[in-house]
């Protein structure tokens, strides 16, 4: 230290001047690479998250209300396809699928395209009689959801 200040003393105090202005650009220079520039990135990237997981919410959430309006007007059909059958129809894959007591099923989708998904849950009242009793739907990567559908089977 004590030879850093030594050679601090030797120069002239325009040199020492000229080189306090240096490092005080060096500094800026730094902080805006290191710092700035990356936070400023990473703030763009989230807003832009942001507003398509927002528009994607919008959408499933229309086509929520939609696929509520369609299974409270439907009239229990007889004749109901099978519920799973009717997902294989449209090229849906259930990864689980459970029946309970009061007839109810429930099945379990996971990173199915959710155009694909919100397409069957419109048209499956109409197919197989069935009335969506709950539904719940996360989405996982770009354009495709998990989700848990409980449908009550017509009698």
């Amino acid at each position: 230290m004590n030879q850093i200040m030594t050679w601090w003393r030797l120069r002239e105090s325009r040199e020492q001047w000229l080189l306090g202005v240096l490092g005080a650009l060096l500094v800026v220079t730094l902080y805006t690479l290191i710092i700035a520039r990356p936070l400023t990135a990473r703030a763009s990237a989230a807003q832009d998250t942001y507003a398509r997981a927002l528009a994607d919410s919008t959408l499933l959430l229309s086509q929520v209300d939609r696929i509520k309006a369609a299974t409270s007007g439907s009239n229990g059909a007889s004749g109901t396809v099978d519920i799973e059958a009717s997902a294989a129809q449209a090229n849906l894959a259930p990864t689980g699928a459970v029946t309970e007591r009061n007839g109810v099923v429930r099945l379990t989708f996971d990173d199915v395209d959710a155009g694909r998904l919100t397409q069957w849950l419109g048209r499956m009242p109409q197919q197989t009689g069935g009335q969506i009793t709950r539904l719940q739907i996360q989405r996982s990567e770009a354009g495709l959801v998990s989700s848990v559908v409980s449908i009550q089977q017509a009698r």
